[in-house]
């Protein structure tokens, strides 16, 4: 027996040696490849997620995988395009910072270990002094609040205590107002509360200085000789100053030195009904709405339609070929670079940068008529008549 067990024992030895060999080398080979799989993966972008925002995350995936899947802390995330270097995809409800994963071509990544994703919040709803129809934000004295209620443009260090920034000229109306990064404040004046008849600059002393007013017909230029007819309404972009407006079925530009150009042309192929409402990202990217349809244009003469449909009249959420509204307007820009607008009226939706399209679920019944954003404080602001309600993304 003992020459037995003396024979069997050198065997078990050597096999277990085997074997444990064989589990370092899985072991190894499977961290290698958890290695490889987190080196594929080059950036996700932005930094910090929102619900409902787009999420594009770059690296070596391989070939364009139509089914790939991308997780928040486990739940599915929507998928809004794939190639073989970025897969983009939407947030959806119900996620939660923590790791993002990804499967590619039957692959596991790992994305993030801790990804943070930020939810809209309500600060306050409230009964405001004024009936606000426009809102602006400060770009130097941060804090400072420039409203409107279409008559007189107040100026709010405290939402509850306005102050008497300019009143429009009897039989005059104000229908918006903007700032610029050098403190100034812009309005564009109507007659009898229709389109606007001029721009006017107030700057931080409060003096007030004409820019240009409303010519019929329609020509570029330097401003003292451009014609634009009817503007309906206005804003400026940062930190390129520049102002654009939407006059005569056209979208122009004017530069700071008054230079004046046609961003975008609508007046053909039977575009041209019911545009109105203008936002500017900081990439100058214009948007605006018509015939049912939300639009962007990246640069001169291209435009992209990102949401809506004209045979479609009811809230549906979706990509830009399936999102759909009654009606849409007015619009802001976040600071990522989506826009914010009210449809059917009284939701509130989103179309991130991959252009998908949610609908917030508020706690609060407003039926909003305005939409504003402010980027330094990252601030959301819903207004109807007297009532106003503040967001934060926390």
């Amino acid at each position: 027996m003992k020459r037995i067990l003396t024979a069997i024992l050198p065997v078990v030895l050597v096999l277990s040696l085997s074997n444990c060999k064989k589990d370092e080398t899985a072991i190894k080979a499977t961290l290698e490849q958890k290695k490889r799989n987190t080196d594929a993966v080059a950036a996700i972008t932005p930094e910090v997620g929102v619900v409902y925002g787009a999420v594009t995350i770059k690296g070596d995936f391989g070939p364009a995988d139509p089914g790939a899947i991308v997780k928040f802390n486990g739940t599915n995330a929507i998928l809004n395009n794939a190639t073989d270097t970025s897969i983009v995809v939407t947030i959806p409800e119900g996620s939660a910072s923590g790791l993002v994963t990804a499967t590619v071509n039957g692959v596991d990544y790992t994305i993030a270990d801790n990804y943070k994703i930020l939810q809209l919040s309500r600060d306050l709803v409230m009964n405001s002094p004024i009936a606000i129809t426009k809102m602006a934000f400060d770009r130097v004295d941060v804090g400072t609040i420039y409203a409107t209620d279409a008559k007189t443009i107040y100026k709010l260090r405290s939402l509850s205590s306005p102050a008497v920034l300019y009143t429009a000229e009897s039989g005059t109306g104000i229908i918006n107002i903007a700032t610029d990064k050098n403190g100034n404040v812009y309005a564009a004046r109507s007659l009898a509360f229709g389109a606007s008849f001029d721009v006017v600059r107030i700057d931080p002393s409060g003096n007030l200085t004409q820019m240009f007013r409303s010519k019929n017909g329609n020509a570029d230029g330097h401003i003292s000789t451009a014609k634009i007819p009817n503007i309906i309404d206005m804003v400026i972009a940062y930190p390129s100053n520049n102002m654009y407006v939407i006059g005569g079925f056209r979208i122009r530009r004017i530069t700071p030195n008054g230079d004046v150009s046609t961003r975008a042309d609508y007046t053909a192929g039977g575009w041209f009904d019911n545009i109105k409402y203008l936002a500017v990202d900081d990439k100058s990217y214009i948007y605006t709405a018509y015939a049912g349809v939300v639009v962007v244009s990246p640069s001169e003469g291209y435009v992209i339609g990102i949401a809506g449909s004209r045979n479609v009249y009811q809230p549906i959420d979706g990509d830009r070929f399936v999102s759909a509204f009654s009606s849409a307007g007015p619009f802001t820009v976040d600071n990522k670079n989506q826009l914010l607008f009210v449809s059917d009226y009284n939701l509130l939706r989103i179309v991130n940068t991959g252009y998908y399209t949610s609908t917030y679920k508020r706690p609060d019944a407003i039926a909003a008529n305005g939409v504003f954003y402010d980027n330094a404080s990252n601030k959301l602001y819903l207004t109807s008549g007297n009532k106003l309600a503040r967001y934060s993304f926390k």
